[in-house]
């Protein structure tokens, strides 16, 4: 088995002629002097925040309770409740509301 030779051990050897490069002389062009002037700043106007009068909302004491229901009750209230787009809460405080008018009791 052979040696591989190193291609970059002997030197490559051109028998062409050099060839004449022309020389594109650029015309010579000088840089205006830049003069740093002084650039006016605005004074900052003061920031004015106008608050709008709001009415107070009437404040309504809810009460917190827990129940027990049966869990396919609760499961098909959770679903309506997401496709509705209110809250849980809502829901049952809405239906008891509606449960008493019914009845009388409201």
């Amino acid at each position: 088995m052979q040696k591989r030779v190193n291609p970059f051990a002997t030197p490559i050897v051109k028998n062409e002629e050099p060839k004449e490069e022309k020389v594109v002389t650029k015309p010579v062009y000088e840089e205006p002097e830049y003069v740093e002037e002084p650039v006016y700043v605005a004074p900052k106007q003061e920031r004015v925040v106008r608050r709008q009068p709001q009415s107070q909302p009437k404040k309504i004491e809810k009460v917190k309770f827990t129940s027990v229901m049966d869990p396919d009750i609760r499961r098909k209230v959770k679903i309506a409740c997401a496709t509705r787009g209110i809250l849980f809460a809502q829901y049952l405080e809405d239906a008891c509301r509606e449960k008493l008018r019914r009845e009388g009791d409201l």
